[in-house]
C-alpha cells in the first residue's frame, strides 16, 4: 500500500496554476411585477381593479370530486339508532368487516 502511494506521488506533477481569466459577467434582467391596468373613466365612476396574488400558484387547491372520501352508508335500525358497516385490515393482513352501532342517549 505504501509503495502504491509513493508511485502515485511520483506520477503526479505539481506546477504553478494556470492563469485564470474571470468569467464574463452578464446580469440577468429582473422582470417587473405586472400591475393590472384599470380603465380610466371620465364620468367619475368608481372602478375597482383586482390585484393578482403573487403567491396563488403555491397555494393548495381543493381536491377534485373524484378524489374525495366516499360518503359512508348509514342504516337506521329504529328510533334514532344507526348502523354503519366498515371494512378494515387486521393485524395479519386479513380483511375485516366491522359494524358500528350508534345509539344516542
Amino acid at each position: 500500500m505504501f509503495s502504491m502511494l509513493l508511485l502515485l506521488q511520483a506520477v503526479t506533477t505539481v506546477g504553478p496554476p494556470a492563469a485564470m481569466q474571470p468569467a464574463p459577467f452578464q446580469p440577468v434582467p429582473i422582470k417587473p411585477i405586472r400591475t393590472p391596468s384599470c380603465p380610466a373613466t371620465a364620468d367619475g365612476e368608481i372602478v375597482v381593479c383586482q390585484s393578482v396574488d403573487q403567491n396563488a400558484q403555491f397555494r393548495l387547491r381543493p381536491l377534485p370530486e373524484k378524489y374525495r372520501q366516499p360518503t359512508r352508508v348509514v342504516v337506521p335500525i329504529g328510533g334514532s339508532a344507526t348502523v354503519s358497516p366498515n371494512i378494515a385490515q387486521g393485524r395479519l393482513g386479513e380483511g375485516q368487516i366491522l359494524l358500528t352501532v350508534k345509539i344516542p342517549f
